[in-house]
Protein backbone atom coordinates (compact mmCIF):
# COMPACT_ATOMS: atom_id res chain seq x y z
CA UNK A 1 0.00 0.00 0.00
CA UNK A 2 1.66 3.90 -0.93
CA UNK A 3 1.68 6.04 2.30
CA UNK A 4 2.52 9.91 2.17
CA UNK A 5 5.84 8.42 3.83
CA UNK A 6 6.73 6.67 1.29
CA UNK A 7 5.80 9.51 -1.48
CA UNK A 8 7.85 11.70 1.06
CA UNK A 9 11.03 9.31 0.48
CA UNK A 10 10.52 9.32 -3.07
CA UNK A 11 10.74 12.82 -3.37
CA UNK A 12 13.80 13.33 -1.25
CA UNK A 13 15.35 10.28 -3.78
CA UNK A 14 14.92 12.36 -6.60
CA UNK A 15 16.08 15.75 -4.70
CA UNK A 16 19.11 14.19 -3.23
CA UNK A 17 18.34 16.89 -0.16
CA UNK A 18 17.51 15.24 3.34
CA UNK A 19 13.92 15.39 4.80
CA UNK A 20 14.69 18.33 7.20
CA UNK A 21 13.73 22.01 7.57
CA UNK A 22 11.90 24.22 4.82
CA UNK A 23 12.86 21.30 2.54
CA UNK A 24 10.48 18.99 4.27
CA UNK A 25 7.74 21.73 4.17
CA UNK A 26 8.40 21.79 0.63
CA UNK A 27 8.35 18.13 0.30
CA UNK A 28 5.22 17.66 1.99
CA UNK A 29 3.61 20.63 0.16
CA UNK A 30 4.01 18.80 -3.13
CA UNK A 31 3.06 15.41 -1.82
CA UNK A 32 -0.56 17.27 -0.71
CA UNK A 33 -0.72 18.98 -3.36
CA UNK A 34 0.13 16.24 -5.95
CA UNK A 35 -2.97 14.06 -3.83
CA UNK A 36 -5.56 16.95 -4.95
CA UNK A 37 -4.77 17.30 -8.25
CA UNK A 38 -4.95 13.66 -9.08
CA UNK A 39 -8.97 13.90 -8.16
CA UNK A 40 -8.79 17.02 -10.09
CA UNK A 41 -8.41 15.88 -13.46
CA UNK A 42 -11.07 15.06 -15.44
CA UNK A 43 -11.20 11.46 -15.49
CA UNK A 44 -13.66 9.13 -14.36
CA UNK A 45 -11.61 7.00 -12.20
CA UNK A 46 -12.89 3.86 -11.79
CA UNK A 47 -10.71 3.23 -8.82
CA UNK A 48 -12.02 6.05 -6.67
CA UNK A 49 -16.00 4.46 -6.92
CA UNK A 50 -16.91 2.67 -3.54
CA UNK A 51 -19.85 1.68 -2.09
CA UNK A 52 -21.37 2.41 1.55
CA UNK A 53 -24.25 2.03 3.79
CA UNK A 54 -26.16 4.68 5.51
CA UNK A 55 -28.35 2.77 8.61
CA UNK A 56 -31.61 4.82 9.13
CA UNK A 57 -34.31 3.97 12.12
CA UNK A 58 -37.83 4.89 12.19
CA UNK A 59 -39.29 7.47 13.99
CA UNK A 60 -40.08 7.87 18.02
CA UNK A 61 -43.80 8.65 18.43
CA UNK A 62 -44.18 6.94 21.88
CA UNK A 63 -45.88 8.94 24.15
CA UNK A 64 -47.11 12.99 24.03
CA UNK A 65 -45.00 16.12 24.53
CA UNK A 66 -45.69 19.99 25.99
CA UNK A 67 -43.24 22.92 25.00
CA UNK A 68 -42.43 25.93 27.39
CA UNK A 69 -41.99 28.79 25.28
CA UNK A 70 -39.90 30.98 27.95
CA UNK A 71 -37.44 27.95 28.89
CA UNK A 72 -37.40 26.36 25.44
CA UNK A 73 -37.67 23.19 27.18
CA UNK A 74 -39.58 20.27 25.71
CA UNK A 75 -41.05 17.74 28.02
CA UNK A 76 -42.03 13.55 27.26
CA UNK A 77 -44.49 11.97 28.86
CA UNK A 78 -44.86 7.68 28.70
CA UNK A 79 -41.73 7.30 27.39
CA UNK A 80 -38.04 8.59 27.57
CA UNK A 81 -35.40 10.69 25.07
CA UNK A 82 -32.74 8.22 23.75
CA UNK A 83 -29.21 9.24 25.35
CA UNK A 84 -28.15 10.66 21.36
CA UNK A 85 -31.06 12.67 20.98
CA UNK A 86 -29.21 15.69 20.48
CA UNK A 87 -27.93 14.02 16.96
CA UNK A 88 -31.70 13.95 15.90
CA UNK A 89 -34.41 16.14 15.36
CA UNK A 90 -37.93 16.32 16.45
CA UNK A 91 -40.44 17.26 14.41
CA UNK A 92 -43.57 19.90 15.79
CA UNK A 93 -46.21 20.67 13.33
CA UNK A 94 -44.93 20.57 9.99
CA UNK A 95 -41.67 21.55 10.69
CA UNK A 96 -38.60 19.81 12.07
CA UNK A 97 -36.42 21.22 14.90
CA UNK A 98 -33.03 20.21 15.91
CA UNK A 99 -32.17 19.25 19.54
CA UNK A 100 -29.66 21.72 21.68
CA UNK A 101 -29.18 19.68 25.02
CA UNK A 102 -30.99 16.47 26.28
CA UNK A 103 -31.39 17.77 30.19
CA UNK A 104 -33.19 14.10 31.41
CA UNK A 105 -34.46 11.39 29.90
CA UNK A 106 -37.88 12.76 29.71
CA UNK A 107 -36.70 16.36 28.65
CA UNK A 108 -34.73 18.62 26.17
CA UNK A 109 -33.69 21.78 25.15
CA UNK A 110 -34.16 23.72 21.80
CA UNK A 111 -31.98 25.74 20.06
CA UNK A 112 -32.62 29.97 20.74
CA UNK A 113 -33.37 30.75 16.90
CA UNK A 114 -35.35 27.23 16.06
CA UNK A 115 -38.25 26.28 17.89
CA UNK A 116 -42.25 26.74 17.94
CA UNK A 117 -43.49 29.94 18.41
CA UNK A 118 -45.48 29.26 20.69
CA UNK A 119 -46.30 27.06 23.93
CA UNK A 120 -47.43 23.59 22.73
CA UNK A 121 -49.63 21.94 25.27
CA UNK A 122 -49.73 19.15 26.81
CA UNK A 123 -50.68 15.27 24.73
CA UNK A 124 -49.49 16.94 21.67
CA UNK A 125 -47.92 13.92 19.58
CA UNK A 126 -44.32 14.47 17.79
CA UNK A 127 -41.85 12.53 15.49
CA UNK A 128 -38.47 12.05 16.78
CA UNK A 129 -35.30 10.72 14.72
CA UNK A 130 -32.47 11.59 13.49
CA UNK A 131 -32.50 13.10 9.66
CA UNK A 132 -28.90 14.61 9.45
CA UNK A 133 -26.58 11.90 9.06
CA UNK A 134 -22.52 12.63 8.43
CA UNK A 135 -20.57 10.22 6.00
CA UNK A 136 -17.56 9.54 6.47
CA UNK A 137 -14.58 11.78 5.83
CA UNK A 138 -13.93 10.09 2.73
CA UNK A 139 -17.05 10.20 1.16
CA UNK A 140 -16.72 12.78 -2.07
CA UNK A 141 -19.86 13.05 -4.19
CA UNK A 142 -22.29 10.50 -4.25
CA UNK A 143 -23.25 9.40 -7.43
CA UNK A 144 -26.39 7.39 -6.84
CA UNK A 145 -28.05 6.40 -3.60
CA UNK A 146 -30.64 3.07 -3.54
CA UNK A 147 -33.34 2.35 -1.17
CA UNK A 148 -33.55 -1.28 -1.43
CA UNK A 149 -36.22 -2.31 0.24
CA UNK A 150 -38.44 -0.18 -2.54
CA UNK A 151 -36.02 -1.08 -5.11
CA UNK A 152 -36.21 2.86 -6.29
CA UNK A 153 -33.43 4.78 -6.89
CA UNK A 154 -33.49 8.00 -4.44
CA UNK A 155 -33.43 11.47 -6.15
CA UNK A 156 -31.26 14.03 -5.08
CA UNK A 157 -32.58 17.65 -4.44
CA UNK A 158 -31.73 20.91 -3.85
CA UNK A 159 -32.66 22.00 -0.19
CA UNK A 160 -35.71 24.24 -1.62
CA UNK A 161 -37.08 21.19 -3.19
CA UNK A 162 -36.40 18.84 -0.27
CA UNK A 163 -38.35 21.86 1.84
CA UNK A 164 -41.52 21.60 -0.44
CA UNK A 165 -41.63 18.03 -0.89
CA UNK A 166 -40.62 16.32 2.74
CA UNK A 167 -41.63 19.10 5.13
CA UNK A 168 -43.52 21.54 3.74
CA UNK A 169 -46.62 19.39 2.81
CA UNK A 170 -45.18 16.15 4.88
CA UNK A 171 -44.05 12.75 4.00
CA UNK A 172 -44.69 9.89 6.49
CA UNK A 173 -42.94 7.08 4.15
CA UNK A 174 -39.08 5.68 3.71
CA UNK A 175 -37.40 7.93 2.11
CA UNK A 176 -37.15 8.57 -1.73
CA UNK A 177 -35.44 11.76 -1.97
CA UNK A 178 -32.38 13.61 -0.16
CA UNK A 179 -29.81 16.28 -0.68
CA UNK A 180 -26.00 16.65 0.67
CA UNK A 181 -25.25 19.33 3.03
CA UNK A 182 -22.38 20.57 5.50
CA UNK A 183 -23.15 20.38 9.08
CA UNK A 184 -21.49 22.52 11.63
CA UNK A 185 -21.15 19.90 14.20
CA UNK A 186 -19.51 17.61 11.45
CA UNK A 187 -16.85 19.61 10.07
CA UNK A 188 -14.95 18.12 6.89
CA UNK A 189 -16.90 15.74 5.76
CA UNK A 190 -20.34 15.81 4.00
CA UNK A 191 -23.85 15.02 5.09
CA UNK A 192 -27.10 13.61 4.10
CA UNK A 193 -30.48 14.88 4.73
CA UNK A 194 -33.48 12.80 4.83
CA UNK A 195 -36.23 14.59 6.36
CA UNK A 196 -38.60 12.08 5.52
CA UNK A 197 -40.91 10.57 8.97
CA UNK A 198 -39.23 6.75 8.58
CA UNK A 199 -41.98 4.51 9.19
CA UNK A 200 -39.84 1.38 9.82
CA UNK A 201 -35.69 0.82 10.33
CA UNK A 202 -33.57 0.27 6.65
CA UNK A 203 -30.39 0.37 5.16
CA UNK A 204 -29.94 2.84 2.47
CA UNK A 205 -26.79 2.11 -0.62
CA UNK A 206 -25.14 4.74 -1.78
CA UNK A 207 -22.32 4.85 -4.47
CA UNK A 208 -19.73 7.53 -4.13
CA UNK A 209 -16.46 8.82 -5.36
CA UNK A 210 -13.69 8.72 -2.43
CA UNK A 211 -11.84 12.20 -1.81
CA UNK A 212 -8.42 12.88 0.40
CA UNK A 213 -8.89 12.67 3.42
CA UNK A 214 -9.14 16.10 5.60
CA UNK A 215 -6.47 15.48 8.28
CA UNK A 216 -3.29 14.00 6.94
CA UNK A 217 -0.97 11.76 9.23
CA UNK A 218 2.73 12.33 7.31
CA UNK A 219 4.88 9.77 9.69
CA UNK A 220 4.48 8.84 13.15
CA UNK A 221 6.88 6.09 14.36
CA UNK A 222 7.08 7.44 18.40
CA UNK A 223 7.32 4.60 20.62
CA UNK A 224 6.79 0.93 20.07
CA UNK A 225 3.51 -1.07 19.76
CA UNK A 226 1.87 -4.58 20.23
CA UNK A 227 -0.39 -6.39 18.37
CA UNK A 228 -3.15 -9.16 19.39
CA UNK A 229 -6.85 -9.87 18.60
CA UNK A 230 -7.04 -7.17 15.81
CA UNK A 231 -5.69 -4.18 18.60
CA UNK A 232 -2.49 -2.24 18.67
CA UNK A 233 -1.52 -0.95 21.62
CA UNK A 234 0.99 1.49 21.47
CA UNK A 235 3.72 2.76 24.35
CA UNK A 236 2.63 5.99 24.03
CA UNK A 237 -0.63 8.06 24.21
CA UNK A 238 -0.51 9.28 20.35
CA UNK A 239 -3.18 7.37 18.88
CA UNK A 240 -5.90 9.96 17.33
CA UNK A 241 -9.51 9.52 15.51
CA UNK A 242 -7.15 10.79 12.26
CA UNK A 243 -5.74 7.48 12.17
CA UNK A 244 -8.50 5.60 10.70
CA UNK A 245 -7.40 4.32 7.09
CA UNK A 246 -4.28 4.94 7.34
CA UNK A 247 -1.55 2.45 6.64
CA UNK A 248 0.59 0.82 10.09
CA UNK A 249 3.63 -0.84 9.04
CA UNK A 250 4.99 -2.95 12.39
CA UNK A 251 8.68 -4.62 11.78
CA UNK A 252 9.02 -8.59 12.57
CA UNK A 253 12.70 -7.33 13.85
CA UNK A 254 14.74 -4.52 15.57
CA UNK A 255 14.72 -1.81 12.69
CA UNK A 256 12.18 0.61 11.97
CA UNK A 257 9.74 -0.89 9.34
CA UNK A 258 9.44 0.36 5.60
CA UNK A 259 7.08 -0.06 2.37
CA UNK A 260 9.27 -1.11 -0.88
CA UNK A 261 9.70 2.72 -1.13
CA UNK A 262 12.38 2.50 1.88
CA UNK A 263 12.63 5.36 4.21
CA UNK A 264 15.35 8.35 4.62
CA UNK A 265 15.92 9.16 8.34
CA UNK A 266 18.76 11.29 7.88
CA UNK A 267 21.16 10.60 4.42
CA UNK A 268 20.89 7.09 3.05
CA UNK A 269 17.60 4.88 2.13
CA UNK A 270 17.08 2.08 4.36
CA UNK A 271 14.78 -0.77 3.40
CA UNK A 272 13.09 -2.91 5.91
CA UNK A 273 9.77 -4.06 3.71
CA UNK A 274 10.31 -7.67 3.69
CA UNK A 275 10.73 -8.44 7.72
CA UNK A 276 7.26 -7.04 8.24
CA UNK A 277 3.59 -6.65 8.36
CA UNK A 278 1.21 -4.22 6.89
CA UNK A 279 -2.20 -3.64 7.76
CA UNK A 280 -4.97 -0.56 7.78
CA UNK A 281 -5.93 0.83 10.70
CA UNK A 282 -10.47 0.50 10.81
CA UNK A 283 -11.09 2.15 14.24
CA UNK A 284 -10.14 4.42 16.51
CA UNK A 285 -10.12 3.21 20.34
CA UNK A 286 -8.42 5.05 23.00
CA UNK A 287 -5.61 7.73 22.95
CA UNK A 288 -2.90 4.19 23.54
CA UNK A 289 -5.16 1.34 21.64
CA UNK A 290 -6.48 1.24 17.60
CA UNK A 291 -8.53 -1.71 15.82
CA UNK A 292 -6.49 -2.89 12.79
CA UNK A 293 -7.49 -5.08 9.70
CA UNK A 294 -4.67 -8.11 10.73
CA UNK A 295 -6.58 -10.00 13.43
CA UNK A 296 -4.71 -13.06 13.27
CA UNK A 297 -0.96 -11.70 14.21
CA UNK A 298 0.64 -11.10 17.56
CA UNK A 299 3.74 -8.58 17.61
CA UNK A 300 4.93 -7.65 21.12
CA UNK A 301 6.80 -3.93 21.29
CA UNK A 302 7.79 -3.65 17.93
CA UNK A 303 8.95 -0.99 16.34
CA UNK A 304 6.15 1.07 13.67
CA UNK A 305 5.64 3.44 11.26
CA UNK A 306 2.28 4.84 10.61
CA UNK A 307 1.33 7.17 7.48
CA UNK A 308 -1.67 8.03 5.78
CA UNK A 309 -2.96 5.76 3.10
CA UNK A 310 -2.62 7.37 -0.50
CA UNK A 311 -5.30 4.72 -1.92
CA UNK A 312 -4.61 4.59 -5.68
CA UNK A 313 -4.79 1.63 -7.62
CA UNK A 314 -1.20 -0.02 -7.38
CA UNK A 315 0.69 0.05 -10.84
CA UNK A 316 0.23 3.11 -13.19
CA UNK A 317 -1.58 5.25 -10.74
CA UNK A 318 0.80 4.94 -8.23
CA UNK A 319 3.79 6.19 -10.93
CA UNK A 320 0.75 9.07 -12.05
CA UNK A 321 1.27 10.48 -8.12
CA UNK A 322 5.03 10.09 -8.78
CA UNK A 323 5.19 12.40 -11.67
CA UNK A 324 2.31 14.78 -10.05
CA UNK A 325 4.30 14.87 -6.96
CA UNK A 326 7.72 15.42 -8.82
CA UNK A 327 5.43 18.26 -10.93
CA UNK A 328 4.39 20.07 -7.90
CA UNK A 329 7.41 19.84 -6.14
CA UNK A 330 8.93 22.19 -9.42
CA UNK A 331 12.61 22.83 -9.76
CA UNK A 332 15.67 21.66 -7.97
CA UNK A 333 19.28 22.88 -8.61
CA UNK A 334 21.84 20.57 -11.08
CA UNK A 335 25.47 22.27 -11.45
CA UNK A 336 25.00 25.98 -11.88
CA UNK A 337 21.04 26.05 -12.28
CA UNK A 338 17.82 25.02 -11.80
CA UNK A 339 16.12 21.73 -13.51
CA UNK A 340 12.70 20.67 -13.24
CA UNK A 341 12.55 17.03 -11.50
CA UNK A 342 10.15 15.84 -14.31
CA UNK A 343 8.52 17.11 -17.57
CA UNK A 344 5.05 17.51 -18.63
CA UNK A 345 5.42 15.26 -21.35
CA UNK A 346 6.20 12.86 -18.10
CA UNK A 347 3.07 13.67 -16.74
CA UNK A 348 0.70 13.50 -19.34
CA UNK A 349 2.47 10.13 -20.53
CA UNK A 350 1.53 8.67 -17.07
CA UNK A 351 -2.11 10.14 -16.69
CA UNK A 352 -2.39 8.67 -20.21
CA UNK A 353 -1.32 5.37 -19.13
CA UNK A 354 -3.14 5.71 -15.70
CA UNK A 355 -6.48 7.01 -17.23
CA UNK A 356 -6.36 4.05 -19.81
CA UNK A 357 -5.51 1.24 -17.08
CA UNK A 358 -8.29 2.53 -14.79
CA UNK A 359 -11.28 3.08 -17.83
CA UNK A 360 -11.59 -0.72 -18.43
CA UNK A 361 -15.38 -1.45 -17.60
CA UNK A 362 -15.31 2.72 -16.88
CA UNK A 363 -17.98 4.72 -18.66
CA UNK A 364 -16.62 8.16 -19.17
CA UNK A 365 -17.74 11.06 -20.94
CA UNK A 366 -14.52 12.78 -21.36
CA UNK A 367 -11.01 12.50 -23.09
CA UNK A 368 -8.44 10.35 -21.12
CA UNK A 369 -6.28 13.41 -21.12
CA UNK A 370 -7.49 16.77 -20.02
CA UNK A 371 -7.64 19.37 -22.96
CA UNK A 372 -5.25 22.25 -20.74
CA UNK A 373 -2.57 19.46 -20.06
CA UNK A 374 -1.93 19.58 -24.01
CA UNK A 375 -1.06 23.38 -23.85
CA UNK A 376 1.12 22.93 -21.14
CA UNK A 377 4.61 23.80 -22.06
CA UNK A 378 7.09 21.80 -20.97
CA UNK A 379 9.50 23.60 -18.24
CA UNK A 380 12.09 20.96 -17.19
CA UNK A 381 14.58 21.01 -19.55
CA UNK A 382 17.16 18.45 -20.45
CA UNK A 383 14.89 15.95 -18.53
CA UNK A 384 12.99 13.46 -20.89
Amino acid sequence: MLTLADLMTHLVVQTGSPLAGFHEAKVRTAVMDAWNRLFCVKTDWKWFHRLGFLQIYAAQTTGTIAFDLATRTVTLTDATFPSDAEDMHIRLGNAWYPIYRRTSSTTVTMYPDQHPAEDLAAGTTYHLQQIIYPLPVEVGPIVQMVNPSQNLTMLQLNLMETLELSEAFGSFTQPTTYSLISDPKHPDRWCVWVPSVFTEDDVLHYLYVQRRPARLVFREDRGLVSLSSGVATFSDAICKPSWEGCVLRISENDEAPTGNWGTVPVADVEYNSMDMQEMKVTEYLTTTTVRVSNTTSTLTSAPFVLSSHVDVKPGSMETLMQRLAEDEYGMRPVSNHMEGITSQRRVRQALAEAATEDALGCRTVSPLLPFWYRSLSDLAGSVS
